[in-house]
C-alpha cells in the first residue's frame, strides 16, 4: 500500500507540472489507475493516443469505459506498474505529446473521414 501510495503521488505530482491547468483528474484513496479529463479546447484522448504511442507512452482511451458514447476527452493512466521516477517521465512525454497536437488543434479538420 505505500508503494501504490508514492506511486499514486508520482502522478499526481507529474500531472500538476505537465499538464494544462484545464486538465482534471480525481485523486484516487485506493487502486492502480488516475482517471484524467483531458481540456476540450485539445485533442480527445483517442486522438491523442498515436502520438503517445510515438512517445512510447500508453493509456487507456476513456470512452470505452463509458456505456452512453460520451469520455471522448477521460483516460485511464495505470500508475500502479510503473516505479515513481518512469511514472513522471510517461507522464511528461503525454504532456508535451498533448501540448504538441493542441498547439494545432483549433485549425485541425474535424470533418468525419467517411
Amino acid at each position: 500500500n505505500r508503494e501504490l501510495l508514492r506511486r499514486r503521488d508520482a502522478a499526481l505530482e507529474a500531472m500538476e507540472r505537465y499538464f494544462p491547468p484545464e486538465t482534471l483528474w480525481n485523486v484516487p484513496q485506493g487502486g492502480l489507475f488516475l482517471w484524467v479529463e483531458l481540456p476540450h479546447s485539445g485533442p480527445t484522448a483517442a486522438e491523442l493516443y498515436i502520438s503517445a504511442i510515438q512517445n512510447e507512452v500508453a493509456y487507456a482511451i476513456g470512452n470505452v469505459f463509458f456505456a452512453d458514447g460520451s469520455g471522448n476527452y477521460f483516460m485511464r493512466i495505470n500508475y500502479g506498474a510503473h516505479p515513481p521516477a518512469m511514472i513522471g517521465e510517461g507522464l511528461r512525454r503525454l504532456g508535451k505529446a498533448w501540448q504538441e497536437l493542441a498547439i494545432d488543434y483549433a485549425e485541425m479538420d474535424k470533418s468525419p473521414l467517411l
